[in-house]
Order: C-alpha cells, then structure tokens, then sequence
C-alpha cells in the first residue's frame, strides 16, 4: 500500500496520462507480459515432459486431473496476454486509462491495481449487473 501511495504522490503533480505515466504502465505491463510467458514456456515444456505412463489407474487420474488444471491455466495466461496486448495498443493510441464505455478516466489506483482495466469501476459494475440480469 506504500507503494501505492508513493505512487500517488509522485503523479499527483502531473496531468492524467503523463508520459511518465504512460511510460510506468507500460513497463508494468510489459514486465506482466513477460512473467506470464515465461510461465507458460515453462507449463508447455512440463506437460510435454510428464507425459509418462501410469502405473496405474489413480496414477492416470491424477496426471489427467493435473493436464486439465494446466490447459485452464495457459488458456488464462493467453488471455491476460491479449488484454496486456490490448492496453499496449491503447497507450499507443492515447486512449489509455480511459474507459472505453464513457470516455472517463479510469484513475491510477484502479490502474496500479488491474493495469489491464478497460472501464471506470461504475461501467464495470453496470456490466456486472447487466450479466447477473441476463443468466
């Protein structure tokens, strides 16, 4: 929370997406991107590995279990990566740290917290609200 706070302080004499800003966010998220493929190398090449025979059939379901466990955590590393993707494209376009539905910014500490936020906090829980109406 220090840092977050420090954070604050630092930007607080700036305008809203400084180029230090902008600049912070995008080693932020290049740096995430950069985690999260690293993991997912290293996933690919362990699943690869441990495709050994079962001695028997508790051996088996638990090397399923386990690959099923993993596929679900690459397919959500790929999709962090395309929001990192995402938010890069859109502090090259100048549009970063703005929501996408109003047009308002978003704020640093939402962005400190979720980089890859696309909405304020209200157009995010309007959408939320709208998603449990329609279940």
């Amino acid at each position: 929370m220090a840092n977050l706070q420090q954070l604050s302080n630092d930007f607080d004499n700036e305008p809203y997406m400084s180029q230090q800003q902008l600049s912070y966010f995008k080693n932020k998220l290049l740096h995430w991107r950069n985690e999260l493929s690293s993991n997912l190398e290293r996933a690919v090449q362990q699943t690869s590995s441990g495709a050994e025979n079962a001695a028997d059939w508790v051996d088996t379901a638990s090397q399923q279990t386990q690959a099923e466990l993993s596929r679900v955590n690459c397919e959500h590393s790929l999709h962090i990566m395309q929001e990192i993707d995402d938010a890069l494209k859109r502090i090259k376009l100048g549009t970063y740290g703005f929501c996408i539905e109003t047009g308002e910014e978003i704020g640093i500490r939402r962005l400190v917290a979720m980089p890859i936020a696309k909405y304020t906090i209200e157009a995010q829980e309007a959408q939320e609200a709208n998603r449990r109406k329609f279940r």
